[in-house]
Parts: structure tokens; sequence; C-alpha cells
């Protein structure tokens, strides 16, 4: 019996089976294909934030992150640029754009009609990996100028945190959060300089769609808080773990892996031709119920909580998140568009519940990431103070923690812990177990008698 699964199921299952990255980053991954590869085809005339002219689209932006090593982030970032680039570039194959010459001199050709190496180059125009404020208006402007039609810009990297930081530490960085902002919500953003010397000012249209998957390392080392009161982190969800819950065995037959995924990168590509030869975009609405649902159950509980801290600024506007991966559950199977003279997509309950339970499940985490973003880093020095703070973290955790969730509440080296936990040993004021796993052992420190 053929299984009947969604486009992003699929996704799912190819890599679930072949590499033992955590499941979220999976989901997270396959919703940002979709939404990189289809939303540009979709509009939601319901969602808030948006202008009269340019109707929200379903763009999302994913940052994965976790401690390094064992959580296979670069598997599934690798994974994701074989389907993106080889959709993307059956697409315009058989879409078959007319490309310009770098040069004035240099004949304009069809897509199809490049070298192989000229399809590359020309893709490469589509993702920002790294670079300032002003290179990145300078390759967006250009290019919208010469190519209207074609305004969609994918963020990928696999170190996003050294962005973050260099956003904070360059003056050169300066204005960046605020463009990936802009470029979120599909707005212009131009720059006037001075034409003494022959310089041209910057700008960017409104309509720009812009997705983004990159990955850093845990959240606390490079996200400040002044980002997440600006807003840049409303817009982009951070998708944590450190929990290793999935293992695939190092050496074993990945032979058809590539296959796999080229693939799914056809039948992504099929369905983007379809939506591309409507003469509208599709148009996606709520149920009344479900709009109801969504918001006075979901939203209305995030937007009047009046509780200060940096959660509050990061979840006041989720329920605009969860419109769109709504969007995104029901504009991966092309049958559930109807009247394709003015095409209509009604998203169902079916939709909002794995929407629903995937950003509940991102969202998990966020009450201590964004606790410990929030809290000034104080390095305890004093001998009394550390041991006291090591006992009542683990009061009030039940009388046992895990060892790399106090190393993160208490701040300090890994190895003046060591020393420290050897010493409360001998003193009978703790204990622990190091437990063998199928990754990294784990270690559990309790209070002896509790």
């Amino acid at each position: 019996m053929t299984e009947n699964l969604t486009w992003m199921e699929k996704y799912y299952k190819v890599v679930h089976n072949n590499f033992d990255t955590e499941d979220i980053f999976i989901k997270a991954s396959a919703y940002h294909l979709v939404s990189s590869l289809l939303g540009r085809f979709a509009i939601c005339p319901e969602h808030p934030y948006q202008s009269i002219e340019n109707m929200t689209k379903p763009n999302l932006m994913f940052l994965l992150s976790s401690p390094p090593g064992a959580f296979s982030r670069s598997n599934i970032q690798s994974c994701d640029d074989v389907v993106w680039q080889n959709a993307l570039k059956s697409f315009y194959e058989d879409t078959n754009p007319m490309i310009k010459g770098k040069t004035d001199e240099d004949e304009t050709k069809p897509f199809s009609e490049l070298e192989g190496f000229e399809k590359k180059s020309f893709l490469r125009n589509f993702t920002i990996q790294e670079g300032t404020c002003e290179g990145i208006k300078d390759h967006i402007g250009p290019f919208c100028e010469d190519y209207p039609d074609l305004k969609f810009f994918d963020f990928k990297g696999d170190e996003f945190g050294m962005t973050l930081e260099m956003m904070q530490q360059g003056q050169y960085q300066r204005g960046l959060a605020g463009l990936i902002s802009k470029l979120y919500d599909g707005k212009s953003d131009g720059q006037r300089l001075s034409k003494r010397k022959g310089n041209r000012n910057r700008y960017i249209p409104p309509g720009v769609y812009a997705t983004m998957l990159c990955g850093m390392q845990e959240p606390d080392l490079y996200i400040p808080v002044s980002m997440v009161r600006q807003g840049l982190f409303r817009r982009i969800l951070v998708v944590y773990t450190d929990e290793k819950t999935t293992y695939y065995p190092l050496l074993c037959n990945r032979e058809g892996i590539g296959e796999e995924l080229k693939n799914l990168a056809v039948e992504i590509k099929d369905i983007m031709i379809k939506y591309n030869s409507y003469r509208e975009h599709i148009n996606c609405f709520f149920s009344s119920d479900l709009s109801d649902t969504i918001n006075y159950s979901f939203d209305k509980k995030y937007r009047m909580n009046n509780s200060k801290g940096l959660l509050t600024n990061v979840t006041c506007t989720i329920g605009s998140i969860l419109t769109k991966l709504c969007l995104l559950e029901a504009i991966q199977n092309p049958m559930n568009v109807h009247d394709e003279d003015s095409p209509l997509i009604r998203i169902k309950q079916e939709h909002y519940d794995k929407a629903y339970d995937f950003l509940q499940d991102v969202m998990k985490p966020w009450d201590e990431i964004y606790t410990r973003i929030g809290r000034k880093k104080e390095m305890l020095t004093d001998r009394t103070d550390i041991y006291a703070r090591i006992l009542d973290i683990i009061k009030e955790n039940n009388g046992i923690i895990n060892q790399a969730k106090l190393l993160k509440k208490l701040n300090i080296p890994a190895e003046q812990f060591e020393v420290i936990k050897l010493d409360m040993k001998k003193r009978g004021e703790l204990n622990y177990n190091t437990i063998p796993t199928k990754g990294r052992p784990r270690t559990d420190i309790f209070i002896p008698g509790k």
C-alpha cells in the first residue's frame, strides 16, 4: 500500500532515515524549503502585518541552534541545499528566463542555453551568506532592477553567530539587523550617499521575498538583548535543542540519498511550475472557526501578556508565525487549490494542527534561552557563593540535574566545575552518575538522600 505522505513528510522520511539530525531540525528545513520555493506564489490577505501594496507572503527565517559537534546541523543544511539548488535550477530550465551577460557587450541568453558554470553563477545570486549591510544592498538592488520578477533571496550559513557578533562589534555591520527585518517584511530600503565621488544611492524595492536557514551554537553566546528588543528575533525562529535523542550509524550505505533528494527536488519543482502558470498569486484564507481559534485562543494569549522580559518581546507576535506555518502546510499540496483562474486555498484544521505542534516544540526551550540572554553574566568568584549556588540549582530541579544544564546556569568554566564537583563529593554535599548513551555520556548531579 502506497503511503499518502505530504511533500514535507517525504522529505522528513528521507533525511530521518539517513542522518541522526534531530527531528525538530528536519521539520524546520522542510518548512524552509516550502517557504523559499513555493511561498513566493502565495499571499495571505487576512494577515495583519502588511501594506496594501505588498500582501504578506509565507516567508519564514529559521536559525538552527545547538551545542557544537553532536547534532548534525551541517548535514541537514547540506540536504536542504541539494533540494533547493536542484529545484531552482530545474525550474528556471523549464521557465527559461532571459539572462543578461556580465557586461553590456555580452549577449542576453535563455537560461537553458547557459553553460553549466554560468547556471551555477546565476543561481548564486539568490543566496546571501555573509556581507555588510551596504554590500547586500549593492547586490539586491541592481539585481532586482535587472530581474524585477525574480526578487527572491535566501540567507544561508553554518555560523550565523559570527555574523551576529560582527553586527555588534564593527561599525560596518551596523544596520544589518534592521535590513534583515525589512527583507522579512518585504519593505523597501534606501540609503542616501554623497555623489561627490560618483556614488550611487542604494535602494531595495518593496516586495523582495527573503527566507533563511542558518545555523549557530548556543543562542546566549551570540544574541544580545538589543537585537531581541529591536525585533529581529520576532522574525527569526530560533530552533534550539541541547538533548541528543536520535542516533544513526556513522558508517552505513547512504548511496541513494542524493538521488532521493533530487527526486524530491523534481517533485517540488513541478509544483512550482504549476503555481507559476497561474495568472494571480494563490490567495490563502482561514475558515471562520480556525480564525477564531488563532485570534482568541492562541494569539490573544501572547499579545495580551503584560509580563515583562525578553520572552514577551519575542512571543507578542508569534501568532503571525503560526499563520505562515499554516499556509506552508496547505500550499505544499496543489490539490488544495480551488479555481485556477482565481486560485484560492482554504486553510483547514489539519494544517493548523501540524503547524501548531511544530511551533510548540520550537517554543519549549525559549523561556530558558531568553532568560539566559537577559540575565547579566556575572562570574561567581567567591567559593562559598559557588557551592551554595550549585546546591540551590540542584534543589530547584528536585534534587537532580544534568551536568550540562547545571554548567549553563552557573556560567563558570567546565575545568573549574570539575574541581568543585570532586571537592563537594568528598564533603558529602553532592554525588553524580555518568550514564552511557548512544551519543555522548550523560552525567547527572544529585544531592545524596534526595
